[in-house]
């Protein structure tokens, strides 16, 4: 659902997994992120992904698991994609994808 990671879920006992809690705290870490992103939506949602201002090829090649290049094209793919109603994959959209 909102693909929190075990960092973002204390355990206190709760399925993570059930969505009331799963989205809850989803929607509680965007807020941080919105926030630390001074309101920038589209930064907000590709920091929440995995994107950050400045990832470029290099860094991401320092990353064990090569799914980090996806997080490169992450607003390409949603805003000119999704967001459009568009698959991004049925069009090749981005130039960096994951081969692994």
């Amino acid at each position: 659902m909102m693909q929190i990671t075990p960092d973002k879920f204390l355990s206190d006992g709760s399925d993570c997994y059930g969505p009331e809690i799963n989205i809850g705290i989803g929607a509680r870490y965007f807020k941080t992120v919105l926030d630390q992103n001074n309101g920038n939506l589209a930064a907000a949602m590709g920091n929440y992904n995995g994107w950050y201002f400045g990832l470029t090829v290099a860094l991401a090649n320092n990353y064990a698991v090569c799914a980090q290049y996806n997080n490169l094209d992450y607003l390409q793919n949603v805003f000119n994609g999704y967001l459009q109603g568009v698959d991004p994959s049925s069009l090749n959209m981005g130039i960096y994808h994951n081969t692994c």
